[in-house]
């Protein structure tokens, strides 16, 4: 068996330290499709990056994204061979765009929903741009706000979008647009506003056992009837996201989450988490709960529960 290539990548300021917080990832585009890997590193030990999995054989582009208030990026590109070891170090000085903006309804209220990003022109976007929106995903924040970063100062097409049920089997959720937007990703606005027309919209709480309101980490949506010849696992979708395994602890989650009632669906089952600290013992509770809605207009009251032991 081919023992794959390993390759260990650096990414250090112009000074030569070390970065400590951003995004490593390869990628090998062909005339049909883009296979790529991407990860986010965070830590103050500076040891070099490397996909545990491997990277392939061949030509190869590696590349890096920095966080903070001015994002910069890397790439090079290098040929590897079966076995073979590399140690790369990047650099990122060259600048990311940010595009950052928020979901609203009609009303101005914040809104769950989806955003997306298209080029005027098809290939306005590099390689790297489609692998970074791709490993991004559509969702806004579960108060409709959203960030894109891209490399490229290409006109692009920010589009609002919301869920819409129920599709075929390879359709089984789908999205129709709401509004868009044109915008220059080199001279953004500093915060781009999308609003929706006018809709049904439905605003979720979550009410704990002392009847007070806790703040929501995610918020699901099922579609019923959901005659669809096949099942899955969670919902359909996830208003606000699907909330990551290592969830930011400092993160200050909303009490309310709002979104537009997926047109072609007669029913929804709305399932929501919250995680709260209880003053009493400063050790954080988990607390979950769902409920049937038939109508845009029900009350969305979703009654926490603590979890049983199992």
């Amino acid at each position: 068996m081919r023992r794959a290539p390993v390759v260990e990548v650096t990414v250090s300021d112009a000074d030569g330290k070390p970065i400590n917080h951003g995004g490593v990832g390869w990628l090998v585009e062909d005339a049909a499709s883009i296979q790529a890997y991407y990860s986010h590193f965070s830590g103050g030990d500076g040891k070099p990056w490397s996909d545990p999995e491997g990277v392939p054989e061949g030509q190869v582009t590696l590349f890096t994204t920095t966080d903070g208030q001015t994002p910069s990026f890397a790439t090079a590109t290098i040929t590897t061979k079966a076995g073979g070891h590399y140690s790369v170090t990047l650099k990122p000085d060259k600048p990311q765009f940010r595009i950052r903006g928020k979901a609203v309804a009609a009303d101005d209220s914040p809104l769950a929903a989806v955003v997306s990003i298209e080029p005027i022109s098809p290939k306005a976007l590099s390689a790297v741009d489609r692998v970074l929106l791709e490993f991004r995903g559509q969702d806004t924040d579960s108060e409709g706000n959203f960030e894109f970063r891209i490399t490229s100062p290409a006109q692009v097409v920010v589009r609002l979008s919301t869920w819409v049920g129920l599709g075929a089997p390879a359709e089984h959720v789908r999205t129709a647009r709401l509004a868009e937007a044109k915008v220059e990703s080199r001279s953004a606005p500093e915060l781009l506003v999308l609003k929706a027309p006018p809709a049904a919209v439905v605003r979720c709480i979550m009410i704990g056992p002392a009847k007070d309101r806790l703040s929501m980490v995610e918020l699901g949506l099922s579609f019923v009837p959901h005659d669809l010849g096949y099942g899955h696992s969670g919902s359909c979708v996830w208003a606000g996201g699907k909330a990551s395994a290592d969830q930011d602890p400092n993160r200050k989650y909303p009490e309310q989450i709002n979104f537009i009632w997926p047109r072609g669906v007669e029913t929804l089952l709305v399932t929501g988490r919250s995680t709260e600290v209880a003053l009493s013992t400063t050790k954080s509770e988990s607390f979950a709960g769902g409920l049937v809605l038939r109508h845009a207009t029900d009350s969305c009251q979703i009654p926490g529960y603590k979890p049983r032991d199992p």
